[in-house]
C-alpha cells in the first residue's frame, strides 16, 4: 500500500489517541431505534402523567409542611397547658404531616402504594376531626361557661344560653362540613392521581429517565 505524503513526520507533543474526533458521537438512541410516532405520542402522554405526579407531590409537600408547622405551634401551646387531649392532637397532627412528606417521596419513585397511602392518611385526618368536633358538641355544657362569668356580671338568661349553645354547635359542625371539603376533597385528588401513576410506572427505563431529566 502506497504511504500517504508526510506520513513518516511525528511531531513532538502530539499522540494520536488524543487528537479530538472531528465529529462527536452521536447520544445512544433508544433500545429499540428511533421512536414511532405512537411512541411520541405515548411518551408525551407519560410526561403528562409524570407531570400531572410532580403536581400531587408538591400538594402533598405544602399539605405535610403545614400540617407539621400547625402541629409544632400546637406543641408550644400544649407545653404551657398540658391537656390529654392536647397531646393527642399534636401527635396526630405530627403524624399526618409525617406520612404526607413520605407520601410524597413514594410518588416521586413512581411507587405504586403512593396515592393510596396519601389518601388514606388523608381520610384518617378527616375521622380524627370528625370524632374530636363530636366529642366537643356531646360534652358541651352551658353551665362550664356561665361558671367562668364573673359574678358582677350577672348571669346568662335562657335566650343567652341557647344561642351560646347553637354557637358552639356551629362552630364545630362547620369545622366537619370543611374537613370534609378540604381532607375529603384531596383524598379523592389523590386516588384520581393513581392512574398518572400506573402510567408511569408502565413506561421503559429510558422512558422515565428522559423525563426526569427533562423536569430538573
Amino acid at each position: 500500500m502506497k504511504a500517504l505524503p508526510n506520513e513518516h513526520i511525528n511531531l513532538p507533543g502530539i499522540d494520536e489517541s488524543t487528537v479530538p474526533m472531528a465529529h462527536a458521537a452521536p447520544p445512544p438512541l433508544p433500545p429499540q431505534g428511533a421512536p414511532s410516532p405512537e411512541q411520541i405520542a405515548y411518551l408525551q402522554q407519560t410526561g403528562e402523567s409524570y407531570r400531572a405526579i410532580r403536581k400531587a407531590a408538591a400538594v402533598a409537600s405544602f399539605s405535610g409542611i403545614t400540617t407539621l408547622i400547625i402541629a409544632l405551634a400546637s406543641a408550644s401551646f400544649t407545653a404551657f397547658d398540658p391537656g390529654v387531649g392536647g397531646v393527642v392532637a399534636v401527635v396526630i397532627l405530627a403524624a399526618v404531616g409525617t406520612i404526607e412528606l413520605i407520601g410524597r417521596h413514594k410518588l416521586l419513585r413512581g411507587d405504586a402504594n403512593a396515592t393510596r397511602v396519601l389518601a388514606f392518611n388523608q381520610l384518617g385526618f378527616l375521622a380524627a376531626i370528625t370524632v374530636y368536633c363530636c366529642v366537643q358538641m356531646a360534652t358541651f355544657s352551658v353551665a362550664s361557661i356561665t361558671s367562668q362569668i364573673p359574678a358582677e356580671l350577672g348571669t346568662l338568661d335562657a335566650s343567652t344560653k341557647q344561642m351560646v349553645r347553637q354557637l358552639w354547635y356551629g362552630f364545630y359542625g362547620l369545622l366537619i362540613f370543611l374537613s370534609v371539603i378540604f381532607q375529603g376533597g384531596l383524598a379523592l385528588y389523590y386516588h384520581r392521581c393513581a392512574k398518572h401513576v400506573e402510567r408511569f410506572r408502565a413506561a421503559q427505563d429510558w422512558e422515565k429517565q428522559l423525563l426526569m431529566r427533562i423536569a430538573h
